[in-house]
């Protein structure tokens, strides 16, 4: 039933076959198929790393989860199950994937004989070869082989496509060939390219010689049509092959066979639907599959000069193609058909550009030679838009939310059902033929779904019956009518989501961010910059809040959790660093809806500073907030139609995320879980903080405070954002992390000090300026990485700002208002013990005298006493002295905020270097290191 939910119906194969999805997923080995189409996996923990095949992947950034049967690529994207592998490397539908996985035509190569470093050596499913004939056998006859194959196909040209990819791959010569030509094998998995050595007939029962001689693969003497050839099948929209193109990988003539007859089916045919806007059309096969190796995946062949298809033009049609880019070879066999193909697109209304490979004869010539993708690029912009002025564009017009639409002959007055739409274009259509066309005004009204071609041709047909016009006509007017409501559409969506302007320093602003970044006292004046935009005080806070806004930078950026009592300042904390950051690089969010995370987009998504405000957020939410934090991604599981079948399937989609969270909260006790993944920092709520902020208040209502607002105040802000715009994103070093102790008196320590190290590395990042880039080779590729190495300076500055910041005052887990209450109540104590001649400990307390000790409010009070016995730094006695139920007492006078901190003194490290020779000069050492040495 849940198959079933959301459909009124639903074909029985079609249901059937997704109940067998599971199953079949179930006892498919992930990694072994990855092997099987040339991607060679191994072992990481948990998971298989390997190169993406899918884009240029100098280092492995391709996952597979073996346990869970799923992949993600971390640097395109990509990702699926072993159905979506299958479809994407055989460029198939689900159906075949589901009988290919079924039939398990692929053998795994051995995890462990796997290396990175070394491609893995396939070895594919042998044919068993049958013995030599004797005259009276018949050669077509191998019944061992039947199931292998050709047993119960009706289409015998899937079989014969997947034995000639099977014999390619055992095939060195073709293999080769296909090198030579800068073909990488992930490409040639993608597009089931073969190879036809000349023995079919060991694979083939008697019955199939005639069929096959029918198709046109075997002559009538039994021999192979495409026997010396390089063989790519070409498929219908099913994904079935229709028909073959063949290129021989020698001397030979001709060099370029098709199977007889028209020819039929496309090859990388999907490219059409996915990229509407773009099409590249090249003249051969070769070309097309070059230019996918370069990066393009919006591209189609034709067969030659003259070899655009019916197929071809159908499959445009039904895409709603828009732009086609005529890429043909440099010849002028090249020129002249593709200035034939242009008059024929043009006068189908589709826009043209035409261009030409540079310096060589074809695309082919052009990959192997070294080409780049970015100058086929620029050469595609470049090119003039030919057939942009359609003579026939109707007249538009706009009357509150219906749209009409005047041609020569009709007026259509269209009212859409939505404004903003995705999937189906629902409207209702007033259609007006003029009286010059009818002999009278002819009108018709009806609803149509401009998104279904059915809906299109059934409205076409009985408006023609009615206006006497040819229905084809209509449907051309309804399709201008699409594209222009398209265009509508996405305008309103760039208006109310604009995008970020980055904005570009001037050389004087870069100048003067560079000197500040320079500064030996820049955390100084970063601190005194702070107090001047109204945040006084709490400079270790600001610094740690600063600097965790630049780890937006780092892989796994710092997160920020400020817990305070209410009016203590910690929102104007986060957004007096706001201010100084560049707008670009910050997300603001005051609320949202349970699902918006799983919706932003990818650019939202890394190198920026969220702000959260108020965590009041729901566990949902906070959830997904975690796995951001921890995972560096957030995914969910969609349903979604395939675009062939009409299925509804569940889709994996994942989004990287690289973010600096930013939170607040009023909360006594956080969510350790999400404390744990964050710096938490705790306002001062003292009595001397209170008297800074009030001076500031009456002080910016002086002329002098005016003056400040109005001029120092932005230039301050002007300096730090492009400060935080010419930041670059480095790789940060750290020699010294050998060196490091770091407490171990809780759990909670494993995830603090990553928070330190990462500290450190932010800290780095600040002072890029005041650093000597260094060089590193990577020894498994050679290459060199330039980055920055961690220095004692570094180490100062972060130990002073996590030590003060985070270990001491979260040493024992109190809220930073409970911790200064529980000091007075010290105080108080130990006055009150004098006086009556008893311990500290045995006198007791009501929660009035702390009210008048403290001044803070009485729910302050209650949360903060509450916390302290919690904590067992106070106990509760009973009886009703004063009149109340519940006296307090001091449990016991020891340092009960004792940090334990155990981060090695800066001259400590120093000393540890010297002695283990990472650093042998004292003059090494920063001036206040060398004179404690």
């Amino acid at each position: 039933m849940d198959k079933l939910a959301g459909r009124k119906t639903l074909k029985v194969a079609s249901i059937l076959d997704e109940f067998e999805k599971d199953k079949v997923k179930a006892g498919v080995d992930l990694v072994a198929l990855f092997s099987s189409f040339g991607v060679p996996l191994e072992s990481k923990g948990k998971s298989y790393m390997g190169k993406c095949p899918w884009h240029e992947d100098s280092t492995p950034s391709l996952s597979v989860d073996r346990e869970k049967g799923l992949y993600n690529c971390f640097g395109c994207g990509e990702s699926g199950d072993a159905f979506t592998l299958v479809e994407k490397m055989k460029g198939t539908d689900f159906k075949g994937a589901l009988e290919y996985l079924k039939g398990g035509r692929f053998e795994p190569v051995p995890v462990s004989s796997v290396s990175l470093s070394k491609p893995a050596v396939l070895k594919e499913p042998q044919v068993p070869a049958p013995a030599e004939p004797k005259l009276e056998d018949d050669p077509f006859e191998s019944p061992e082989v039947e199931s292998l194959f050709f047993d119960g196909e009706e289409n015998l040209l899937n079989p014969v496509a997947e034995w000639y990819e099977n014999v390619l791959r055992q095939n060195t010569e073709a293999q080769s060939y296909l090198a030579g030509r800068g073909l990488r094998p992930t490409v040639q998995g993608r597009f089931v390219l073969g190879y036809s050595s000349g023995n079919l007939h060991t694979g083939l029962m008697k019955r199939h010689r005639k069929p096959l001689q029918e198709l046109g693969i075997l002559r009538a003497d039994g021999s192979e049509f495409f026997a010396g050839c390089v063989v790519v099948p070409l498929l219908d929209e099913a994904g079935q092959a229709v028909s073959f193109y063949g290129r021989k990988i020698d001397d030979s003539t001709p060099k370029h066979l098709y199977l007889k007859g028209k020819h039929r089916g496309l090859v990388n045919g999907k490219a059409a639907k996915v990229y509407p806007d773009e099409l590249i059309l090249t003249e051969s096969v070769f070309d097309a599959l070059s230019l996918v190796s370069l990066g393009f995946e919006n591209v189609i062949p034709c067969y030659g000069t003259g070899g655009f298809t019916p197929d071809h033009l159908a499959v445009m049609k039904e895409a709603r193609t828009r732009l086609v880019v005529l890429a043909f070879d440099a010849d002028d066999a090249g020129r002249t058909g593709a200035t034939a193909l242009k008059e024929k697109l043009l006068a189908e209304g589709i826009a043209i550009k035409t261009i030409a490979p540079d310096g060589v004869k074809d695309w082919n010539e052009y990959l192997t030679s070294g080409g780049n993708p970015d100058t086929i690029r620029a050469l595609i912009d470049a090119a003039p838009i030919e057939g942009l002025a359609d003579p026939d564009a109707p007249q538009v017009s706009r009357d509150g939310k219906r749209w009409n639409f005047k041609f020569c002959e009709v007026v259509y007055r269209v009212l859409p059902s939505v404004e903003v739409f995705v999937s189906s274009l629902k409207v209702n259509i007033r259609a007006e033929a003029s009286p010059a066309s009818t002999g009278g005004e002819e009108l018709f009204l009806d609803n149509c779904d401009l998104y279904s071609s059915r809906s299109r041709s059934s409205f076409a047909l009985a408006f023609s019956r009615v206006a006497g016009l040819e229905s084809i006509r209509i449907e051309k007017d309804l399709m201008k009518i699409v594209m222009r409501l398209e265009k509508e559409r996405d305008k309103a969506l760039d208006e109310a989501n604009p995008r970020q302007v980055i904005v570009e320093p001037s050389e004087a602003e870069r100048t003067e961010a560079e000197a500040f970044l320079r500064s030996p006292t820049l955390f100084d004046d970063i601190a005194a910059d702070m107090d001047a935009v109204g945040y006084v005080g709490e400079e270790v806070n600001k610094l740690v809040v600063y600097v965790a806004a630049v780890s937006r930078l780092l892989e796994k950026p710092l997160s920020v959790y400020v817990q305070a009592g209410s009016s203590s300042g910690k929102s104007f904390l986060i957004e007096t660093v706001r201010r100084l950051l560049p707008q670009e690089a910050v997300l603001a969010i005051s609320s949202f809806s349970d699902q918006a995370l799983n919706y932003m987009k990818q650019e939202d998504l890394e190198g920026k500073v969220m702000l959260m405000g108020e965590a009041i957020h729901n566990d949902l939410v906070e959830g997904q907030i975690r796995q951001m934090q921890s995972e560096g991604e957030i995914s969910r599981l969609m349903v979604a139609k395939d675009p062939k079948t009409g299925a509804l399937e569940s889709r994996q989609v994942r989004n990287r995320v690289r973010l600096s969270f930013m939170m607040s909260s009023t909360a006594l006790y956080l969510n350790p879980e999400n404390a744990s993944r964050c710096l938490v920092l705790h306002t001062d709520e003292s009595r001397a903080q209170t008297e800074r902020i009030l001076s500031l208040q009456r002080e910016k209502k002086t002329f002098d405070g005016w003056v400040n607002n109005a001029h120092r105040i932005p230039e301050i802000i002007k300096k730090h954002q492009t400060a935080g715009r010419i930041l670059e994103r480095l790789p940060v070093f750290n020699p010294l992390a050998g060196f490091i102790r770091f407490p171990v008196n809780r759990p909670t320590m494993r995830r603090a000090q990553d928070q330190f190290l990462t500290l450190l590395e932010a800290v780095a990042i600040l002072r890029q300026y005041q650093k000597e880039r260094v060089t590193k080779t990577n020894p498994f590729t050679g290459e060199t990485v330039e980055g920055i190495d961690i220095d004692l300076e570094d180490y100062r500055i972060a130990r002073r700002l996590f030590r003060e910041a985070i270990l001491i005052p979260n040493a024992d887990e109190l809220p930073s208002g409970a911790r200064l209450l529980y000091e007075s109540i010290q105080t108080m104590a130990k006055a009150k013990a004098r006086k009556e001649g008893l311990e500290a400990t045995e006198v007791t307390f009501i929660q009035r005298e702390i009210r008048e000790l403290s001044e803070l409010g009485s729910d302050s009070i209650k949360k903060y006493l509450r916390a302290l016995v919690d904590f067992e730094f106070l106990e509760l006695t009973g009886g009703r002295k004063h009149g109340t139920r519940f006296c307090y007492r001091l449990r016991n006078l020891g340092n009960e905020t004792s940090s334990g901190v155990e981060l090695p003194e800066v001259e400590e490290l120093a000393l540890l270097l010297a002695e283990t020779g990472e650093v042998g000069k004292t003059g090494e050492f920063p001036s206040y290191v060398r004179s404690s040495l």
